[in-house]
């Protein structure tokens, strides 16, 4: 089966250290797919400026760095929603989670996030998946609709200003 030929070679090769090898065994739903070189010049704005700084290209690049996975969600071949993961031990972290405001579909972020756990956790069995939330009401209102909950004091981050550690603990039977 997918789901533990994933784990083991996850823990095979040591929990920070995901190879392109090891993200070939995991199988993400039509319309998902991990970023490749081919999205370098494709144009993604999310109407924040702060995270418009990054371009795709910078996420490509993130995605070659151990322990990182960058997927996209497709919309009429056109990048519509994109997310940069980090796995660590039993934990995947949430570094960036974002929507493309040039594409029009609704339910971006929403499908993502269900993405990230129904399919990337579930296959490398992490029990608890980990965010930062902007200090935005709609935001937050967002992750709580998607069961993440705070889990400590929110801190000042110097670009980007108060923001929220907050997680969701996974229940599996293969944990």
């Amino acid at each position: 089966m997918v789901y533990f030929r994933a784990k083991k070679a996850l823990t095979s090769h040591g929990q920070s250290c995901l190879s392109e090898s090891l993200l070939s065994y995991l199988v993400l739903p039509d319309g998902v797919r991990f970023i490749s070189s081919d999205d370098m010049g494709k144009e993604f704005k999310t109407g924040e400026d702060l995270m418009d700084r990054y371009d795709l290209s910078y996420y490509y690049r993130r995605s070659l760095e151990p322990g990182t996975i960058v997927m996209v969600l497709e919309h009429n071949q056109e990048v519509a929603g994109l997310s940069l993961l980090v796995v660590d031990d039993n934990t995947l972290t949430i570094e960036m989670l974002a929507k493309n405001m040039n594409v029009k579909r609704s339910g971006v972020g929403a499908e993502i996030l269900g993405c990230i756990e129904e399919t990337i956790a579930d296959q490398l069995m992490v029990n608890e998946i980990r965010l930062e939330s902007l200090n935005r009401k709609k935001l937050l209102n967002f992750y709580n609709r998607m069961g993440f909950i705070s889990y400590g004091p929110p801190s000042l981050d110097r670009e980007w200003g108060i923001i929220f550690p907050m997680r969701k603990r996974i229940v599996s039977l293969e944990n």
